[in-house]
């Protein structure tokens, strides 16, 4: 599916389509559209899913720019792959974890698929992360509820 950047602003808590756009510019996010249709931009899942994690992190008390900052540290790759198994069903769950900028490396895996890899995880390489559980309220916005 598509979406507008009324539905990425929404997603990410903002009130104002142009300001969150603005917003993406500003902090160089990795969201950017994938079409143009009648002078307008669409996003995929992907974006829409890096909008929520923003607004999650802004509800938390972060500033857009710390925000934008700790998106930033989210292995792309590994989220668009769980995200497609995750849209086709292969995995029933998503959990997105953003590290802290100390235990950034190549081997912290910064999407998941079950509460236990991540305290696995945790318990085993000690590392301190903020995840972020969006299996449902993705599992909404696939289903056109929100």
């Amino acid at each position: 599916m598509i979406y507008s950047s009324y539905e990425l602003a929404y997603a990410a808590g903002t009130a104002d389509k142009r300001l969150f756009l603005n917003e993406i510019s500003r902090y160089d996010l990795p969201i950017t559209p994938k079409r143009t249709i009648r002078g307008s931009n669409r996003y995929d899942l992907g974006d829409v899913v890096l909008a929520l994690a923003i607004g999650e992190l802004k509800s938390y008390g972060f500033a857009m720019a710390t925000a934008a900052e700790l998106i930033k540290r989210i292995d792309l790759d590994i989220f668009r792959a769980v995200l497609d198994d995750f849209t086709v069903g292969a995995v029933d769950r998503l959990i997105i974890c953003i590290p802290q900028a100390s235990d950034l490396d190549e081997d912290f895996p910064t999407t998941l698929t079950s509460w236990q890899d991540f305290v696995t995880f945790a318990e085993q390489e000690c590392i301190n992360s903020i995840p972020l559980d969006l299996t449902d309220i993705i599992n909404a916005k696939i289903r056109g509820e929100f």
